[in-house]
């Protein structure tokens, strides 16, 4: 089907234009079904998908949680049930998504070890459209949770939406994978709560936050 239209889409083309653009047209036309039916049938349809790990590119892979943004496919299963997709700002593929029409798995190479301490690389808050890597800012939540100066009880209706809540990864983890804390502005002050017990009608003490670290929390943060 997808052929007899191309075919005739063709035939329309030569009855409406003349011949030297016609056939730049045609030769454009077929250099380019040439590459996709090549990508087609050189595409990697390798990968092995269990129920917890991945054979793929002479690696296991395993589940794992953090918050990425997913890149382009980059292979299939055998099966083709799952596409195989990359982490954005993970140029190793040592995390991969794997995805099929109704869900979707982070899985890291087996062998790679996620640091959950050190020195903070990158953040990303929950929802957010792609990490930050501003080392300012990472230097600051390093800080921040051992220098705060005073602290006051604030009750939330919705913790989450009423907080930022922050994700970091350590010593150059492509995607931040461990939970950080709350943020956020209470009274014309900054605040820091390391865990809130509950989403909804929640009585919080929140630690506020130097002075120091204010300006680089409002660059990425309302």
């Amino acid at each position: 089907m997808f052929i007899t239209l191309i075919i005739y889409g063709i035939i329309l083309l030569k009855r409406k234009l003349k011949p030297k653009i016609f056939n730049t047209i045609l030769v454009i036309i077929l250099i380019s079904l040439i590459f996709e039916i090549y990508k087609f049938l050189s595409f990697d349809r390798t990968a092995i998908v269990g129920v917890e790990s991945i054979q793929w590119n002479d690696k296991i892979y395993v589940r794992t949680n953090g918050i990425y943004h997913e890149g382009e496919t980059i292979a299939e299963s055998e099966d083709r049930n799952w596409d195989i997709n990359c982490v954005i700002g993970d140029n190793t593929h040592t995390f991969i998504v794997a995805r099929s029409f109704l869900n979707q798995y982070l899985y890291v190479d087996k062998d790679y070890t996620i640091s959950t301490s050190g020195e903070i690389s990158i953040v990303s808050e929950r929802n957010a459209i792609e990490p930050i890597y501003d080392i300012e800012l990472c230097n600051a939540l390093e800080k921040i949770p051992n220098t705060c100066v005073d602290t006051i009880t604030y009750t939330f209706k919705n913790s989450y939406a009423d907080t930022e809540m922050l994700y970091v990864g350590y010593n150059d983890c492509p995607i931040p994978t461990k939970f950080w804390g709350h943020i956020t502005k209470i009274n014309n002050q900054w605040v820091y709560i390391e865990k809130i017990s509950k989403q909804f009608d929640v009585n919080v003490e929140c630690n506020i936050i130097n002075e120091e670290y204010v300006s680089i929390l409002e660059k990425y943060f309302n």
